[in-house]
C-alpha cells in the first residue's frame, strides 16, 4: 500500500497535491456536518415519542430555554427542521467535493495522457525500432484512464469514507462503547474477509486486462492498416477472431471485477436489518426503558443508513484499485524512466522545437570519422567503422544489398540514430544531443515509406505547421519540384486543399512518394536526403525527378540512396557498402569498371 501510495504522488505535480489537500478539508468539514445531521436525530425522536423528557433531560431541556419556545411541539418543529437543514446542507457539501473530485480525476486524466503522449513523442527514433506502437497507444489511452478513475479515484473515496465512518463510529462508541465496537467489528471482518478471499483474484485481472486492451487495439489498428490486403485475400474473418478472442477475455474480466466489487451489497439488506435486531434485544434484553431505547435505535438506524454505503464504497474502492495496480505500474515506469534516464542513446534527442532554434549552416562538408552502429540488443554491428567526407553541394550516391547498412548510415547522418562509436560533424561542429535539431533544420528527408495523414495535400507538405504559418509559395514551389503541382491543380477539384485520406489512400503509391519529396523540398534545406525515395516512382516519373534534384546539385548537397543505380550516374561520388563497410568508392562511370559487385547491381537494375 505505501508503495502504491508513493507512486500516486509522483504521479501528482505539487499543484494537484494542494488540490488533494483542500478535498480532503472538504471531506473533514462534510464528515462534521454528517456527525451534526446524526446527533440532532436522537433528540428529535425523543422529544416525539416522549414529551416529557424536556423537562427530565438536562440537554434537551438547555436548548429548549435557550431557544425560549413556549409549547413542546414548536420545540419538536425547530428540531424538524434542525435534522433537515443539516441533512441538505450534508448533502450539498456532498455534491460539491463529488464534483470536485470528478473535475480533478478528469483533469488528471488529460494530463496523464498527455504526458505519456509527449514522452514518446521526445524519446529517439531508436526507441521504437523493437516497440510495438499499438501498445504505446494502449498506455497513452488505457492504462492513464485506468490509473485515475481505476486508482486515485476509487482512493480518494476511499479516503473519503474512512473519515465519514471513523466519525461516525467515534460517536456510536462514544454513546455505547460495547454495542458499537461490537458491530464495528463485526462488519470490518465481514469486509476483511470478503477482500482477501477474492484479493489473488484481482492481482491476475489487474495483470490480463493491460494485456488484453493493447491486443484488442492491436487488433483494430493492424486490421485497418491493412485492409486492402485483407480484403484482397478474404482473411477478414481471421482478425475478426483475433479481436474477438481479446475483447471477449476482456468482458469476461470486467464482468468478474464488476461481480467482486458488488459482492457486499447482497448483503446489505441483511446486515442492516440484523444491526436494528441486534440493537433492540440487547438493549431491551439490558432492560433499558423502551422510551430511551427508541431514541438510540433511531441513531443507530441512521448512522447504519450512512455507514453501511460507505463500507461498500470503501471495499469497492479497494477491490478497484487492486484490479488496476499493473496499470499504475505501467504507468509508473514509464514517467520514472522519463525523469530518470540517464543513458547516452536516451540523452541525444533535445527538446527544443524548430521554432526556438537557428539551423546549423554547412559551410564546407559533412565528416564521418570511424563511425559504427548497432541495435539495441544486438552484437553485430550494421555500420561498421565508417570514414567519410561529403563535400558542400556534392551529389552522394549510396547502393549496396540488403542489410549492407545503407539506411543506417543515412539515419546516422540524419541525426535520428546516434553512433555506438565514431562521431559525425558539421565542419568542425560535432553533432550531439545539444544540437542535433539544430543540424535535423537544415536537412531535407525523404523515407521509403512516406507518412501521409488524413489531411489537406498542403498541410501534409508543411507537415505539422498551423495553417497561418504555412508559406503557399513554398508549398507551390516544393510541389513543382517534386512534378506533382500539374496532378494537384488539373486533377484535384479542391487543389492544395484536397484531404487525401487515411495513409494517403486517395493518392498512388507514386504521387505518395512525390508528396514526401514535396515535404522535404518546402523548407528548402541545404542538404537532401533521399532513401529509395523514388522506388514507388514508374521510370518516366522518376527520370523527370531526378533531374530535377540533379539541377539542385550545385546549389544543395543530395545523399541518395537508389533503387535503380542508373539514377545515380549524376552523381559525384557513389558508395557501395556490404556488411557495414564501404567495400568500393567512385563515380558511376569509375566504378563500373573498378567493382564487379557494382556492375552486377547495374546490370540486375537495368
Amino acid at each position: 500500500m505505501t508503495s502504491t501510495i508513493n507512486k500516486i504522488f509522483f504521479l501528482l505535480n505539487s499543484q494537484e497535491r494542494k488540490k488533494l489537500y483542500f478535498l480532503l478539508g472538504l471531506t473533514l468539514v462534510m464528515s462534521v456536518l454528517e456527525l451534526a445531521g446524526i446527533v440532532s436525530v436522537m433528540p428529535f425522536v425523543a422529544v416525539v415519542v416522549n414529551p416529557e423528557i424536556i423537562e427530565t433531560n438536562k440537554w434537551v431541556k438547555l436548548g429548549y430555554e435557550i431557544l425560549n419556545l413556549k409549547t413542546y411541539k414548536s420545540y419538536l418543529l425547530f428540531l424538524g427542521v434542525l435534522v433537515l437543514f443539516l441533512i441538505i446542507l450534508t448533502n450539498i457539501f456532498k455534491a460539491l467535493n463529488d464534483w470536485f473530485l470528478t473535475k480533478f480525476c478528469a483533469r488528471k486524466t488529460y494530463d496523464l495522457s498527455t504526458e505519456m503522449f509527449k514522452i514518446y513523442l521526445k524519446r529517439p527514433y531508436e526507441y521504437y525500432i523493437n516497440k510495438n506502437t499499438f501498445k504505446l497507444s494502449s498506455y497513452i489511452i488505457t492504462e492513464t484512464k485506468a490509473v485515475v478513475q481505476g486508482i486515485i479515484n476509487p482512493m480518494l473515496k476511499v479516503v473519503i469514507n474512512l473519515v465519514i465512518t471513523g466519525y461516525i463510529l467515534i460517536l456510536l462508541v462514544l454513546i455505547d462503547p460495547g454495542l458499537s465496537m461490537t458491530l464495528g467489528f463485526a462488519l470490518v471482518v465481514f469486509y476483511i474477509f470478503l477482500y482477501y478471499f477474492v484479493r489473488i483474484k484481482l492481482i491476475n485481472i489487474s495483470r490480463t486486462k493491460v494485456k488484453q486492451n493493447a491486443l484488442c487495439l492491436k487488433s483494430i489498428s493492424e486490421s485497418f492498416q491493412g485492409i486492402k490486403d485483407i480484403k484482397f485475400y478474404g482473411r477478414e474473418m481471421f482478425f475478426l477472431r483475433r479481436y474477438m478472442k481479446s475483447s471477449f477475455l476482456l468482458h469476461k474480466l470486467k464482468i468478474q471485477l464488476n461481480l467482486i466489487s458488488q459482492l457486499p451489497g447482497y448483503a446489505f439488506d441483511t446486515i442492516a436489518f440484523a444491526c436494528v435486531l441486534v440493537i433492540v434485544l440487547f438493549l431491551m434484553l439490558r432492560g433499558d426503558d423502551m422510551k430511551q431505547v427508541f431514541p438510540l435505535i433511531a441513531l443507530y438506524s441512521f448512522a447504519a443508513r450512512r455507514m453501511i454505503p460507505a463500507y461498500q464504497q470503501i471495499y469497492s474502492g479497494i477491490t478497484k484499485t487492486r484490479s488496476n495496480l499493473s496499470s499504475l505500474d505501467t504507468v509508473y515506469d514509464e514517467l520514472f524512466l522519463e525523469k530518470n534516464k540517464s543513458s547516452q542513446r536516451s540523452e541525444f534527442q533535445t527538446n527544443q522545437q524548430n521554432t526556438e532554434i537557428t539551423a546549423i549552416k554547412l559551410k564546407k562538408s559533412i565528416n564521418i570519422n570511424n563511425l559504427s552502429y548497432n541495435y539495441p540488443g544486438s552484437n553485430n554491428d550494421i555500420v561498421d567503422k565508417i570514414s567519410l567526407k561529403i563535400s558542400v553541394k556534392s551529389m552522394i550516391g549510396i547502393v549496396g544489398t540488403t542489410g549492407s547498412g545503407k539506411t543506417t548510415t543515412v539515419d546516422i547522418i540524419s541525426g535520428l540514430l546516434y553512433p555506438t562509436s565514431g562521431k559525425l560533424s558539421v565542419d568542425d561542429t560535432v553533432i550531439n544531443g545539444d544540437n542535433i535539431r539544430m543540424w535535423q533544420k537544415n536537412l531535407g528527408y525523404v523515407s521509403q515509406q512516406v507518412y501521409i495523414f488524413d489531411d489537406t495535400i498542403e498541410r501534409n507538405i508543411a507537415l505539422g505547421l498551423p495553417d497561418e504559418e504555412i508559406d503557399k509559395e513554398a508549398v507551390i514551389k516544393a510541389a513543382k519540384i517534386a512534378n506533382l503541382h500539374d496532378f494537384i491543380v488539373m486533377e484535384l477539384s479542391k487543389g492544395y486543399q484536397t484531404v487525401v485520406g487515411e495513409r494517403g489512400i486517395k493518392l498512388s503509391g507514386g504521387q505518395r512518394q512525390r508528396l514526401g519529396i514535396a515535404r522535404a523540398l518546402y523548407n528548402d534545406p541545404e542538404v537532401l536526403v533521399f532513401d529509395e525515395a523514388t522506388s514507388a516512382l514508374d521510370g518516366i516519373t522518376e527520370d523527370s525527378v531526378m533531374q530535377a534534384i540533379a539541377e539542385l546539385t550545385k546549389k544543395k548537397t543530395i545523399i541518395i540512396i537508389a533503387h535503380r543505380i542508373t539514377t545515380l550516374k549524376e552523381c559525384d561520388v557513389i558508395l557501395v557498402l556490404e556488411k557495414g563497410k564501404i567495400v568500393a568508392k567512385g563515380n558511376y562511370r569509375e566504378l563500373m569498371q573498378s567493382s564487379r559487385q557494382f556492375k552486377a547491381m547495374a546490370k540486375i537494375n537495368e
